[in-house]
């Protein structure tokens, strides 16, 4: 062999090394590359699993603010007899702790109807006096069994200095047609069930 083969045997040799080494390193980079993928899916899965609990969090939070936003359940109305006018009435009361809108019903069986006396607007610890119902001649247990009380928290620009918010997204004071933001039925009984106001 002359030198010219003995050059082109080592180009050769060096060839094939080269072609060895860049393949072991193509498989190298190969598994690297895999590994790195891997660990990004699992950075990605364990974001997604970080920013579902921070939500789920979040939606606890927001109900309990909601909670704590409520109006005091009184438990029951305590209605008091009344004669106005020659007319026999059972009247409640109620105080709220911080300012409401509301819309109260009375109901008994399947039948609802509005109750009167009542603003737009609850003043906080002010007792609140309402018309339940007007007790007929001969009747002496009333028809109402509970009062529905419809909150929300007060509208902006239109309750004055009142005004404050529940971040839950539930239906605001806006429109006083639709559901409350808060709704507690809360049942009746007479002061004195054995007065007989006729």
């Amino acid at each position: 062999m002359d030198a010219g083969d003995w050059i082109a045997l080592g180009v050769g040799t060096a060839s094939v090394m080269i072609a060895i080494v860049a393949l072991r390193y193509s498989r190298s980079s190969a598994a690297s590359s895999a590994r790195s993928a891997a660990a990004g899916q699992d950075s990605a899965q364990a974001a997604e699993r970080s920013a579902q609990k921070a939500e789920r969090l979040s939606d606890i939070e927001t109900e309990r603010r909601h909670e704590h936003l409520a109006p005091e359940h009184p438990g029951e109305i305590v209605a008091d007899q009344e004669r106005r006018d020659g007319h026999a009435s059972l009247f409640g009361e109620i105080t709220v702790k911080r300012a409401y809108r509301v819309q109260a019903f009375a109901e008994s069986g399947g039948s609802t109807s509005p109750i009167s006396g009542l603003p737009t607007l609850l003043e906080p610890y002010v007792p609140h006096r309402f018309h339940i119902e007007h007790m007929p001649e001969g009747r002496g247990i009333p028809r109402t069994e509970r009062v529905l009380f419809k909150f929300w928290p007060p509208v902006e620009g239109v309750d004055g200095d009142a005004p404050w918010t529940c971040p839950c997204g539930r239906p605001t004071g806006q429109d006083t047609n639709r559901d409350g933001h808060w709704e507690h039925r809360i049942p009746v009984t007479r002061a004195d069930p054995t007065q007989n106001l006729w």
